[in-house]
């Protein structure tokens, strides 16, 4: 019981302290979980998915406003990175990835003889 109280006291100091954030800083520690999953390799489309919507809402949120090209507002970064992980979401992990390990063996061919 004593490892309880100390963790459900924490879960209400860290939704208490979410509540004062704005909108960008609580989308930024949204995708805190994403990056670690793109890093290493686990649920890479998915991922990759999400955090691609999260650079185009971003780029529309806070370069936009102030012109539409991304190299007069400031937003080459946020667009960069967009196409990034839209082509990670086409591409998908790739050999080194942790989703290699969880998918599932092919299955052989017989052979012809």
């Amino acid at each position: 019981m004593r490892t309880v109280a100390p963790l459900s006291s924490l879960s209400c100091l860290a939704l208490a302290n979410t509540t004062r954030l704005t909108p960008s800083e609580k989308q930024s520690k949204k995708s805190n979980g994403c990056e670690v999953l793109l890093a290493l390799g686990l649920f890479t489309r998915t991922v990759a998915f999400i955090l691609a919507g999260n650079m185009a809402v971003a780029y529309f949120m806070a370069h936009a406003p102030r012109g539409f090209f991304p190299l007069l507002n400031g937003g080459e970064l946020a667009t960069v990175y967009c196409f990034v992980f839209l082509y990670l979401w086409v591409a998908g992990g790739g050999e080194w990835s942790l989703d290699r390990l969880r998918a599932p063996a092919p299955a052989l061919s017989p052979s012809r003889a």
